[in-house]
């Protein structure tokens, strides 16, 4: 059975949220759409499957990219938006032979589409509501699934599915992020204080700030990189991604992106010219913007000059240990996944070696990629993240993982990983140009005095 996902839906009602891209790429419950409909079909069974796709079609190819991530093998074509069913057999009538499982990307399927019986059920009452498009279909051959389903027609329907997902009333929604309090959900490098969290319950993404004056009530979605500033009142609402939300607003049953605060019932959209009430921060208004490429350059520059070390250090370890020199590693990266809330592993390896500045070496090519920075707190993998379950233990989010850092130079063979930790939480309280220079200067002097530790014990940092 050949699969095809129809992403090229852009409904006039939704803009200004699909000028840059359709439907199927809006967030719901930190993650797109088409992620949640992804993760529900992988389990059928099928020959190939494609993805029709039209306005923001390069951005979809590279977060979807071959599909491996959900265990398919996709291919992307494009269309006009909202081009007919009909239209897109006619032009490409090859896509269409056999038998076809039609997907719309625009909406939620309550159902697990890995029931055939439900997908067979569909089929009588499908075939006949294409029948007046012309597609020469027959039953047999072609099943589009119309329900149950949860379809987005305007902003009330669009803002209610996030609303219901962040409550958990949607079964085929998992949302991303950890529980960090009663009532309260958040991703990575996220700083909400639970206080401000009023009777309700509130799910944020990656990198967001809600000054502890703010107050969210009821349910409240915050997608990634949100900045909710002083006094803010926040009722039954969400904020899409990039964007910041100014003093003093008093916010209900509203979607606010970039300039734009959308009030979801009246179907009213407003753009602001003030930049203090609400704006975009996708352009970038901290500093920290510029330190990942300013970390990968200079780690491309540390790496050339350290090769020669690192052929030092690859001798060592056939020496050493001639059956092993290298050993492999698994950690959470600085780099957040294509979608949603979360941040991609990465594998780094180290040389089998007792020196502790020769087996690290190689983390200096993990900066040239931004897997790492040079200062920050040890990484870590993605089980211990998971296994968290203390407020002091999420501070860590706050800052990215380094090279150097509290923990890192702390670090002993029989370091625990809470110990680690807590080093990681004192070193984002005090973090600063003059701690990153103490820090190194102590780095320095463990190497220049030549501490060496065990070898099997240490864990990386």
């Amino acid at each position: 059975m050949h699969i095809i996902i129809i992403a090229n839906h852009q409904p006039a009602a939704l803009a200004p949220l699909t000028d840059n891209g359709s439907l199927a790429t809006l967030p719901v419950g930190g993650k797109m759409l088409i992620e949640h409909l992804l993760e529900n079909v992988a389990s059928v069974q099928h020959s190939k499957m494609t993805i029709v796709a039209s306005r923001g079609f390069n951005s979809l190819r590279q977060f979807i990219g071959s599909g491996e991530r959900w265990g398919l093998n996709i291919k992307l074509v494009t269309s006009r938006p909202n081009e007919p069913i009909a239209s897109l057999k006619r032009r490409q009538p090859s896509m269409f032979q056999g038998k076809v499982l039609l997907l719309a990307a625009d909406r939620i399927y309550t159902k697990s589409l890995a029931n055939n019986e439900f997908i067979l059920q569909q089929a009588s009452e499908t075939n006949a509501k294409l029948a007046h498009q012309n597609t020469n279909a027959h039953s047999e051959d072609l099943v589009q699934i119309l329900q149950p389903a949860t379809s987005i027609t305007d902003f009330k329907e669009y803002l209610d599915l996030n609303l219901a997902a962040a409550r958990g009333e949607i079964s085929q929604i998992s949302l991303r992020g950890r529980e960090r309090a009663l009532g309260l959900t958040t991703g990575y490098r996220s700083t909400i204080n639970p206080r401000s969290v009023r009777l309700g319950q509130t799910h944020a993404g990656n990198h967001c700030r809600v000054d502890k004056s703010a107050n969210l009530h009821g349910t409240v979605v915050l997608d990634s990189s949100v900045v909710i500033d002083r006094n803010t009142e926040i009722k039954d609402s969400m904020v899409l991604q990039h964007t910041y939300v100014g003093e003093q607003l008093n916010l209900e049953r509203c979607i606010v992106s970039g300039r734009y605060i959308i009030r979801a019932d009246e179907q009213v959209v407003l753009k602001l010219a003030d930049s203090f009430m609400a704006a975009p921060l996708r352009k970038g208004m901290y500093t920290a913007h510029f330190a990942g490429p300013l970390n990968q350059l200079m780690g491309v520059g540390a790496g050339i000059a350290a090769l020669p070390l690192m052929g030092a250090a690859l001798v060592m370890g056939l020496w050493e240990n001639p059956y092993q020199p290298i050993v492999k590693k698994t950690w959470v990266s600085n780099y957040a996944a294509r979608a949603g809330n979360q941040y991609r592993t990465f594998d780094t390896f180290e040389f089998n070696v007792n020196n502790r500045a020769m087996r690290k070496l190689p983390q200096i090519l993990d900066v040239s990629l931004g897997h790492l920075r040079w200062f920050g707190v040890s990484v870590a993998t993605a089980e211990e993240l998971d296994n968290r379950n203390e407020p002091w233990q999420m501070t860590r989010d706050n800052s990215p993982a380094g090279i150097f850092g509290t923990a890192q130079i702390n670090d002993e063979h029989d370091t625990s990983t809470e110990e680690r930790f807590l080093n990681d939480a004192a070193y984002v309280q005090t973090a600063s140009f003059l701690t990153n220079l103490g820090i190194l200067g102590d780095a320095l002097a463990k190497l220049t005095s030549g501490d060496r530790e065990n070898r099997a014990e240490v864990q990386v940092s």
